[in-house]
């Protein structure tokens, strides 16, 4: 997952999906084995699903483009 989100994404992008690993692992044994989460484990989802909104949201207030050409200086 890490390799496949490196080459397609920025590598800060990259490291909030993987972030999303334990939710995908229970989302996974729910869908796939039937396996019921705990409340704990949805809370755990929940939190870690609404940390990288608001990460994300705080850096994209915070982002400002560059002009290639000025990088280059």
């Amino acid at each position: 997952m890490w390799l496949y989100a490196l080459h397609r994404l920025e590598a800060g992008v990259a490291s909030m999906v993987t972030l999303l690993a334990p939710v995908i692992g229970v989302v996974a044994a729910w869908w796939e084995l039937d396996e019921q989460p705990t409340s704990g484990e949805l809370w755990g989802m929940l939190l870690i699903v609404a940390s990288l909104v608001i990460i994300s949201v705080r850096g994209m207030k915070k982002h400002q483009q560059i002009d290639p050409a000025m990088a280059q200086e």
